[in-house]
């Protein structure tokens, strides 16, 4: 027989019921892999998982193919041509893992080594079957993953459409490994064979040879009753199967398109191999002088070598295919008209569903919206798609705007001033019509009249100037100028002189400043010299204040008014009788044009010189004739010298693609243009004066510029020789030094030594202007990393920014600022003076403003801020005209896309159903323009490059959305991967019109944009490959993309191992060496996005130890628990899981080192600001998923703890620690305390360390690899008396420190202090207590009731309600029930009495928790009745307000401020006002307190910031509104303390008012009031013990998903107070005006001595008091002792009993007394009474108006 799958015996299933195995075959549910882990026990060296491995020696294909698990297991078919063949072999070992089948032949089966034959009996055979149709294969590899090439598309398509059990049976593809209790089935088939065979073979004629053959299968590693002998139910199992064969088909048929694209990939690579061989490209020889620049970057300096003629290309190449290109063009287009019509349908509908619904945009429309389309429109439906559900911003994306304008007044408002000056400066720039200037110059007519007398001094000074001895002639000239004023005469001809001077030198400030200096003089008519000089002077101010302030606004209509005056005139009109007349009209003439090129270069558009030039042109001819006056040649020389400026064109300054700095224009001569007007210029200069010696000279270095330019050498040192000759002639010594600068810049190697040789001559001259220039070369191949080359390199940027500042050139001061940001460990910095850029008035520049956005747009990204970042990449893409700068345009789109990817990346489930819009917006191409261009005059390699970049955007994308399967079987959209496909095969064809040479720079990006696609479709195999394809051809300078690469390939290596582990274990070590070496490369790397790749890898990595961590578990538990089928020795599973901890712990530390250095120089506008856009990072999907499996580490590793001689609970305490309150835990870290930053002065060598670092850290990161703070950072490490501050500064907290804490702070004889935390943990609560007196853990446990999703609901239940309800809501403990789960454990491991320190998470922070019952519904007491109870933000925050408590300075009387703020006198606040002056009066007389009220509508912001600072005590009564991040306190506007006279004390009795709460409408609608807002607070600096904030919702938090909190209780925290009591809902007056009582008279009045003096006197602590016995001041229990009093019955019989009477007798409502909370330190020092202070106290009351 040909086949075994016909056999004589078939179980005869449905015969009985008692014979079947289980009714039905099983639902194909996924089987749990644990299992497979603990397989591997014995590992060998290969297979081991922890196994580490050198990434670059990964051969990710041989990987992946290294062990194939399902060739051990054979088909019991026999092959029909091994059947031919007399080999010998026995009968089982024709038995094959594959065959190709034929379908109309049920018996012709071909093994796969008979395929590979070249028999030609074989091959005869299987081309006679082929002949009916195409083979099948069949095969054990299980298709539970799909085969990378999509083979297995026809066996699943015939399989799917079986009708018989034969051809089920026959075709079941293996993927049966995978499902749930299908061993039972093939075990029960296997035992009821063996029966069968055994009753038959017990029958006369009984074939036994046959069944003695078939019974020896069991000792063969074949699989086969399912194939050869199943049965039962196999149509219903088929039909369950049908939704999951479907997606694999649909998987296959996908694959085998991108394995298509994989071989076309492989093919271009072995073109480059073919041409260049293995291994990098060499340099190609034009790139010897980029090297210089690529030096910056350090590690990356020769990729960039390697890169930078392609980057910075902006010619066409002729090696670039443009036949193919135009018809690649052809082919697509169709497909951009498609979007195009698209887009516009999307369009129309939202304008007339907007129209509809009354949505209009409001705002004036500004430049924006002309180039708002149509690149920006065409964004703006993918912008819609991100943000349409945000809850601040989505209700703007409801219509198509005009322009960006509104929403820019939305979210960003600071910005509006910024956009309307720019559309100012443009309408200034119209008035003046540049483009329609006259070409005829009137004032050209032949001079009349004498020339006036020139004073000799004034001929000096010129001379001087002329000379480049600035300083001397500056010097000669203020002498004489103060000569001037001295005698009253005018000295306009001096201070002119000056400013061509200063002008000249490079001092813009000066040079506005000169206009101050005009002695001015009666003006006789405006054609008067005098009065034409002092307007020459005004204008050239203004001109030079557009550098200085951005005032281009004002420098245009002043040049267009003096313009139109006195150079705009009739040709009839008498207005010249001298030559000096002329100059000076051509002066003022030649500072229009300068400053109209200026504004125009700064708005980035093309200038209309057309006209211009003519009338330079005519100017020059005229002139000419008179050259032999030293006076008109050196007017001639500037009329030149901007008709040269004119005539530059605009080219792209360096751009480096791992820059995150936007790109800067710079203009250069086009010299066939200009060598013509060069020697023309030349002949016309005929005297032999200095002046004209000097001209001569010039003109002859600007000669020989345009021949280095033209590679012609020798004609550039004959005009340097010739430049030096007239140079010497006049004794120019700045002329020399400008042609030894030409000469050392001409040469291929730029010497160092002779740049600073040169450097340092016009330093000595303060020549700024040409120090300007010089300080932005780059000697050549620096010999040394710590030499003289690389320290002029270091600080280039910091020169030049420097050298700006001192010239007065904000413009480019700022500009350098903006630039030297550029990477992950600065994003940060790039935010503060970015806003400043676009926020203020100080300098306006739209070049600047470009480039703010730019940076912001990165930076914003970099912190997860993700509207912001795509508003800035929008609006820098709205200011960037293509028409002008279409790479720039380019490379502004690429960032609006790079940011639209982050976006997605940073919530990838959340935008899982989005990508099909994605795919219907975005269709590869950049923009139009650029293409019809190409299609008339061919390509560019850098253009080409951004092309292929923008196809590979949408499969990138589709590579960062998360997609969860259901059962394993996965959602497929045809229309997605349609476009997915298509947008590689578009970058593969654009790839192929580029040189070969092209391929270390695309390749890695077609790869992972392919591999992206493989994993979007499924094929994670096929996946792994197209990257291993992108790592082969990476350069091995390209350390970016190699590790992404590397990172991509890891996740989905590590993956396949945990989700099918008993067929990819194999690949788990190689995956976490990837991620590992991925991690370790982003690590090291200052590039924008390193840091954020490098915590993805870390969290891959981790997520790898912890998948391996819970399947071992698992394991254990079944172990222990005595379930069969035991595979693993206890022992071996506990030293596996603590190998897995050894190696994960790093990983979860390492999650705020990164935070840290990105956080390291945010810097912006406000403490709040920083503090949000902190709070944004933190929540990065990155840290938020390291953080679940840090704590799920920590779960797993409980059970093992006693092992390892730790507490129960250990390790999920620490891992709790070092996730909460993030932010402020890093704010807090920044602050040096007192008393350790006198430890570090008292060692030179710490203190030297840390003054370098605060150096570093103030000049910030130079360039890419300015690795120099980290390297600080290391020697700081290893010095000891820094080790407490390292330390500290990575906020590391342990059982120890509060162990140390509560010793030092209670003393021996004091109750415990718990520290108990929740930590939200997949939908539910942890809790954790750790007391910290005894050093124990005493709760650990996972709350089963409430979850997360129920308390979220209590909250909005019975809180978040209105307040006219709340207290109806809140009338009762019952209502806390249904939140008893939370508090449970607590009374178990206290004593009443201990202190309890609660550390909330999430909606926890909206509940009372002190409120809940005790034990159990049936205790009628809550929490607060039997403990004091403070909260914080985490126990890291908890310790530093204790140490701030301890170390705070009680040696003089304290201070408290009192703001009672009422509007009227009818508000219920005002009802306040007797009791807050008798708890004033009361701290006064009992403690010495100095006490002051602020009442009424003194209550002001200015008084409130200014009180704050010093106050040791602040005490708020009044109202606070908002919600969330807009809370505030309400204060009196600054002009109702006017109308009240000014007082700030309040000495009028308020009359007594009906109870009410602070009602927030009620203040709203009476008289304006002033906010002190959440940024206010941030921004303050106070030094309050404690802090009670009496109002409504004071102590409302905002909860990120980082567990990070912002509202006004962390504010006063993170400003500096120790203590605060907030409220959580709206409260009613009394119970304010009780709980402040009764809070005042238990803390101060019963303040006890010190507890730590005890006799052995100070602690032998840091923290230890100098002055012990200083009285404490029990917080917590005061705060108790007041709520309880508040809670206590109120009815008029009870007043008279004790509180514990009270208590028992009526208690009151939850929402009186539940509100109240305490948070910070639960204690505070007062100093020892003083016995002198009964004056005092007199004193202070009488100032309180009290006798």
């Amino acid at each position: 027989m040909t086949a075994i799958s016909q056999p004589m015996l078939r179980p005869g299933w449905g015969e009985s019921e008692d014979e079947n195995p289980p009714r039905h075959f099983p639902d194909p549910i996924l089987v749990r892999p644990d299992k497979y882990w603990a397989l591997h026990g014995t590992f060998s060296a290969g297979s081991n998982p922890l196994a580490e491995l050198d990434a670059n020696s990964i051969n990710l294909i041989e990987c992946v193919d290294a062990v194939r698990t399902w060739e051990a297991l054979k088909i019991p078919i026999i092959c029909a041509c091994c059947m031919d063949r007399d080999d010998g072999r026995s009968f089982l070992d024709h038995f094959h893992w594959k065959y190709l089948h034929c379908p109309s032949c049920l018996n012709f089966f071909v093994c796969g080594e008979c395929c590979a034959s070249t028999s030609a009996s074989v091959v005869q055979q299987v081309n006679s079957h082929r002949a009916h149709g195409p083979l099948v294969p069949i095969q054990t590899r299980p298709f539970s993953r799909p085969l990378h090439d999509g083979s297995e598309l026809a066996h699943l398509r015939i399989f799917r459409s079986v009708t018989t059990a034969d051809h089920f049976f026959l075709y079941f593809p293996w993927f049966f490994h995978c499902f749930g209790n299908m061993d039972a089935i093939r075990n029960y088939l296997r035992q009821a064979f063996i029966e069968r065979a055994t009753q038959a073979m017990a029958e006369p004629d009984a074939d036994r040879d046959a069944l003695e053959s078939t019974m020896s299968l069991f000792d063969f590693p074949v699989d086969w009753f399912l194939r050869a002998y199943g049965g039962g139910d196999w149509k219903r199992f088929h039909q369950a199967l049908q939704g999951m064969l479907n997606e694999k088909i649909h998987v296959a048929q996908a694959s085998t398109r991108i394995y298509m694209q994989l071989q076309r990939l492989q093919s271009f690579v072995a073109r480059k191999e073919a041409v260049y061989g293995s291994g990098d490209i060499p340099r190609l020889g034009t790139t010897a002088h980029t090297r210089a620049a690529a030096q910056a970057f350090g590690v990356f300096e020769g990729f960039l070598t390697y890169l930078m003629p392609l980057h910075m290309s902006t010619v066409q190449n002729q090696d670039i295919d443009n036949t193919m290109l135009r018809r690649i063009l052809q082919t697509n287009t169709y497909h951009r008209a498609e979007n195009n019509d698209l887009i516009n349908e999307i369009l129309e509908a939202d304008l007339a569903s907007a129209g509809s619904s009354g949505f209009t945009m409001e705002g004036s429309t500004s430049h924006l919206s002309n180039p708002f389309a149509p690149e920006v429109l065409r964004l703006w439906p993918m912008f819609k798609l991100l943000f349409e559900d945000d809850a601040e911003f989505g209700h703007l994306v409801q219509g198509v705007p005009s322009d960006l304008t509104p929403f820019l007044q939305y979210a960003l408002p600071s910005w509006q001033p910024m956009l309307d000056k720019d559309s100012r400066v443009r309408e200034c720039l119209l008035k003046i019509q540049y483009p329609s200037l006259a070409e005829s110059v009137q004032y050209l007519i032949a001079p009349t009249g004498s020339r006036p007398t020139v004073a000799s001094d004034l001929l000096e000074c010129r001379r001087q100037r002329i000379l480049g001895n600035f300083d001397v002639a500056v010097q000669q000239l203020m002498r004489l100028n103060a000569e001037y004023l001295d005698q009253n005469l005018s000295n306009t001809e001096v201070i002119l002189e000056l400013q061509l001077t200063l002008l000249e030198q490079g001092y813009y400030r000066k040079v506005m400043d000169c206009s101050s200096l005009v002695n001015l003089v009666v003006i006789r008519d405006p054609g008067d010299l005098q009065t034409m000089s002092f307007l020459l002077i005004v204008i050239t101010a203004a001109y030079a204040r557009c550098f200085v302030q951005g005032d281009w606004e004002h420098a245009l209509d002043s040049a267009r008014v003096t313009f139109q005056q006195i150079c705009y005139i009739d040709p009839g009109e008498n207005h010249a009788d001298s030559i000096d007349h002329i100059l000076l009209r051509v002066r003022i003439e030649l500072m229009l044009h300068r400053i109209v090129l200026e504004t125009y270069r700064d708005l980035a558009r093309s200038l209309p010189k057309e006209r211009a030039i003519t009338r330079l042109q005519a100017i020059r001819h005229f002139l000419t004739a008179y050259c032999d006056d030293p006076a008109v040649a050196e007017v001639a020389w500037a009329t030149f010298s901007v008709e040269l400026e004119l005539r530059k064109r605009g080219v792209r300054a360096q751009y480096m693609e791992l820059e995150s700095a936007h790109s800067m224009t710079q203009f250069i001569h086009t010299p066939v243009e200009i060598l013509p007007l060069v020697n023309m210029f030349k002949a016309s200069i005929r005297g032999q004066n200095t002046v004209s010696r000097i001209l001569r000279g010039r003109a002859e270095l600007l000669h020989a510029g345009l021949f280095v330019e033209m590679g012609q050498g020798r004609q550039a040192a004959e005009s340097t020789q010739a430049a030096e000759a007239s140079f010497a002639s006049a004794d120019c010594t700045v002329g020399a030094l400008d042609a030894q600068l030409l000469h050392a810049t001409s040469r291929p190697v730029v010497l160092h030594s002779e740049i600073v040789s040169i450097y340092d001559q016009l330093r000595s001259r303060n020549d700024v202007a040409r120090l300007r220039k010089m300080r932005i070369l780059r000697p050549s191949q620096p010999s040394d990393a710590d030499g003289l080359e690389m320290e002029w390199l270091l600080h280039q940027r910091a020169a030049l920014r420097d050298l700006a500042k001192e010239a007065g050139d904000m413009v480019d001061f700022h500009r350098w600022n903006l630039r030297r940001y550029a990477a992950d460990s600065a994003a940060g910095a790039a935010l503060g003076p970015a806003e400043d850029i676009l926020t203020t008035d100080a300098c306006h520049s739209s070049m600047l403003a470009t480039l703010a956005s730019f940076n912001l747009s990165k930076a914003y990204a970099t912190l997860g801020n993700y509207l912001a970042a795509s508003l800035s990449a929008m609006l820098h893409l709205s200011l960037v005209d293509i028409q002008i700068d279409a790479e720039t345009h380019q490379r502004a789109v690429l960032n609006v896309l790079r940011i639209f990817s982050e976006t997605v990346a940073a919530d990838p489930a959340r935008f899982q159903d989005r990508l099909a819009g994605f795919s219907r917006y975005w269709r590869a191409f950049l923009d139009d323009k650029t293409m019809h261009r190409w299609y008339e005059t061919g390509g560019r390699c850098d253009e080409i490059e951004r092309f292929v970049e923008s196809a590979c955007f949408l499969p990138l994308l589709s590579g960062r959305v998360e997609r969860a399967p259901n059962n394993g079987i996965r959602y497929h959209d045809s229309g997605v991967e349609e476009a997915l496909t298509r947008n590689v095969d578009l970058a593969l064809d654009l790839y192929e019109t580029l040189p070969t040479y092209n391929a270390h720079a695309i390749v890695p990006k077609l790869a992972l944009a392919m591999g992206s696609t493989a994993a979007y479709v499924g094929n994670p195999e096929l996946a792994i490959r197209c990257y291993w394809q992108g790592i082969v051809c990476c350069h091995s300078g390209d350390l970016y993309s190699r590790a992404w690469l590397w990172l991509e390939a890891g996740k989905l290596m590590t993956t396949l191992a945990e989700e099918d582990p008993e067929h990819w274990m194999h690949v788990v070590a190689p995956g976490r060496s990837l991620l590992d070496a991925a991690f370790k490369s982003f690590v090291g790397m200052t590039l924008s996005g390193a840091v954020l790749k490098g915590a993805e890898a870390a969290m891959y990595l981790l997520r790898s130890f912890v998948s391996e961590a819970r399947a071992w578990k698992r394991l254990l538990d079944e172990e222990l628990s005595g379930v069969d089928e035991v595979v693993i020795r206890p022992g071996d599973a506990i030293v596996r899981l603590a190998e897995l901890f050894a190696r994960a712990r790093p990983l979860v530390a390492v999650n705020s080192v990164f935070f840290q250095e990105l956080a390291e120089f945010v810097s912006l506008g406000s403490a709040f600001d920083s503090a949000f856009n902190l709070v944004r990072l933190a929540e990065n999907i990155y840290f938020r998923e390291t953080k679940q499996f840090a704590l799920e580490l920590g779960l797993i590793m409980s059970d093992i703890e006693n092992l390892q001689g730790l507490q129960h609970g250990t390790n999920f305490w620490t891992m709790v620690q070092e996730f909460k309150a993030t932010v402020l835990s890093y704010r807090y870290g920044r602050l040096v305390p007192v008393g350790l930053l006198e430890g570090i002065r008292a060692s030179d060598e710490a203190w030297e360390l840390y003054c370098q670092e605060r150096e570093l850290l103030d000049e910030g990161p130079q360039f890419m690899s300015d690795m120099r703070l980290q390297s600080h950072r290391e020697k700081m490490a290893e010095c000891p008396e820094l080790k407490p501050l390292m330390r500290r500064r990575r906020g590391a907290i342990e059982m120890s420190d509060l162990n140390t804490l509560v010793s030092e702070a209670m003393g021996r004889a004091a109750p415990s202090v718990i520290f108990i935390d929740w930590i939200h943990y997949r939908g539910g609560f942890i809790i954790t207590g750790y007391n910290a007196t005894k050093g124990e853990i005493c709760i650990y446990q996972w709350i089963q009731s409430p979850q997360a999703a129920d308390v979220e609901a209590w909250v909005s239940e019975h809180v978040r309600v209105d307040s006219a309800v709340l207290a109806h809501q809140l009338d009762s403990l019952t209502v806390f029930e249904p939140l008893l789960g939370l508090t449970a454990a607590i009374h178990q491991a206290c004593s009443p009495g201990d202190i309890l320190v609660f550390s909330p998470s999430q909606s926890l922070n909206a509940i009372p928790l002190h409120a809940l019952p005790y034990r159990n519904a049936d205790d009628p007491e809550p929490i607060i009745h039997h403990h004091p109870v403070v909260y914080t933000p985490s126990n890291r925050i908890m310790k530093e307000c204790v140490q701030r408590a301890m170390s705070m300075n009680v040696s003089e009387p304290l201070r408290a401020h009192f703001f009672h703020s009422h509007t009227v006198r009818d508000d219920p606040a005002a009802a306040a006002a007797p009791a807050i002056r008798d708890m004033a009066s009361q701290l006064t007389s009992r403690t010495g307190m100095t006490s002051s009220i602020i009442s009424g509508t003194a209550v002001t912001q200015a008084a409130v910031a200014e009180q704050m600072p010093d106050a040791d005590i602040l005490h708020f009564h009044g109202h606070v509104d908002g919600r969330a991040l807009e809370q505030f306190l309400v204060l009196q506007p600054e002009a109702s303390l006017e109308a009240s006279g000014g007082s700030d004390i309040a000495t009028q009795p308020a009359e007594e008012t009906p109870s009410s709460t602070f009602d927030n409408e009620q203040a709203q609608n009476q008289e304006p009031t002033s906010r002190f807002t959440l940024q206010d607070v941030f921004a303050a600096t106070i030094r309050a013990r404690l802090v009670l904030l009496m109002g409504c919702g004071s102590g409302q938090l905002v909860v990120s998903q980082s567990d990070d909190t912002l509202g006004l209780i962390t504010a006063f925290l993170a400003a500096g107070a120790t203590s605060v009591v907030g409220t959580l809902w709206p409260l009613d007056n009394n119970d304010a005006v009780k709980f402040s009582q009764e809070f005042y008279k238990t803390a101060f009045e019963a303040a006890t001595t010190d507890p730590r003096d005890d006799g052995g006197g100070a602690c032998s602590s840091q923290l230890a008091r100098s002055e012990p016995g200083d009285l404490l001041v029990d917080i917590a229990r005061a705060t108790q002792h007041a709520i309880n009093s508040v809670r206590a019955c109120d009815r008029e019989r009870c007043q008279r009993k004790n509180l514990a009477a009270r208590l028992r007798c009526h208690p009151r409502a939850p929402y009186h007394w539940a509100s109240f909370s305490l948070w910070g330190s639960w204690f505070c020092y007062q100093p020892k009474p003083n016995p002198d202070m009964a004056g005092n106290i007199a004193e202070a009351m009488e100032g309180l108006g009290i006798a």
